[in-house]
């Protein structure tokens, strides 16, 4: 049987060629023969230099199934396609009509060559700093390479420097970057993205000075990296509670409206934003039921963490002012290891 790269490619319609050229972030200005297409894309595909960075993008979970159908005969069955999508899209593998994942012969060639033991040690340390930028970015918004040392280096045991954080930044391009860099400044990209950045950047620049960064502990952090990941409370809990014994909401309907819920509150918006997207569901509370639904916001709004605060909810920051208060009106500095 024929798996030449070549051959992969050459079973695609020009116009699917074009869409995986698209997914694989190849530029073109102008549209080339079928021929020149293909050749254009094994270049592209195989490229040594980078290669080496999108298989380090690759998760230890999509390396580990692209590894077995290499040894399996370059074969093998998939029951979840987004364990391999992303190997997809960089062209490294292809799904056939029967289920079977397959990889061609250049591909397995230089997997095994560039896949040894001492890059799957720096593919682990990329992804910890990875996640780290990510989840830095989706609490604080925004957070420079030295803040970012400091958090690091506070929760493990190998140091990391601002080369590294840099580097592991620019490496993220490749595949679903959360961060920008702005005014010098790891930055969430929906900030960035925004037409009113700059305007937004400097009233949270504002409200965020002289605070300290709040740091769960390791395992927690990291899954800040998600950006749907919030720590749930007794106060997440009940206004679940409320939406589903209310409203008759499902398990699943209910999770994803307070999820919206709570990224509206994490945004910055008000108590009248919240009833606004109650209502874009078909809830519209009795007057009664106003009071009960204000009551439990003000609840969660005090108890959410909010980039404002540098990652501190409402609550929290209020006992830290007093503190500071207390203390003669000094800022208590972020401790630097």
């Amino acid at each position: 049987m024929d798996r030449s790269l070549h051959t992969f490619l050459q079973r695609f319609s020009k116009s699917d060629l074009l869409r995986i050229q698209r997914g694989m972030k190849i530029e073109s200005n102008f549209v080339h023969s079928k021929p020149e297409m293909i050749r254009n894309m094994a270049d592209f595909i195989l490229n040594r230099d980078a290669a080496y960075v999108r298989l380090m993008n690759g998760s230890s979970r999509e390396t580990a199934l692209l590894r077995k159908c290499i040894e399996s005969d370059q074969s093998v069955t998939v029951e979840n396609t987004s364990d391999f999508r992303y190997y997809a899209q960089c062209g490294y593998c292809y799904l056939s009509k029967e289920s079977k994942l397959l990889v061609p012969d250049e591909v397995a060639v230089l997997f095994r060559e560039t896949v040894t033991d001492e890059f799957e040690r720096k593919q682990r340390r990329y992804w910890l700093l990875r996640n780290y930028i990510s989840a830095a970015v989706n609490l604080y918004v925004f957070i420079s390479p030295e803040d970012l040392l400091c958090l690091f280096n506070s929760q493990n045991n190998e140091a990391t420097s601002e080369k590294e954080i840099l580097e592991t930044h620019y490496r993220m391009r490749f595949r679903d970057p959360a961060a920008r860099i702005y005014d010098g400044k790891l930055t969430d990209k929906r900030l960035v993205e925004n037409e009113d950045a700059e305007a937004i950047y400097e009233a949270l620049r504002h409200r965020q000075e002289g605070k300290p960064f709040y740091l769960p502990p390791k395992k927690i952090f990291i899954q800040y990296a998600d950006e749907g990941f919030f720590e749930k409370g007794a106060e997440t809990e009940a206004v679940r509670f409320y939406l589903r014994q209310q409203y008759g909401l499902k398990d699943g309907d209910a999770a994803e409206l307070l999820a919206d819920i709570r990224y509206c509150i994490y945004a910055g918006g008000d108590i009248r934003e919240v009833f606004g997207i109650l209502r874009e569901e078909g809830i519209i509370p009795t007057k009664q039921e106003q009071v009960v639904i204000e009551r439990l916001l003000v609840d969660l709004c005090n108890h959410t963490r909010l980039p404002e605060n540098r990652g501190f909810t409402p609550m929290e920051i209020f006992g830290y002012e007093r503190k500071r208060h207390v203390a003669g009106g000094k800022v208590i500095p972020f401790k630097r290891h």
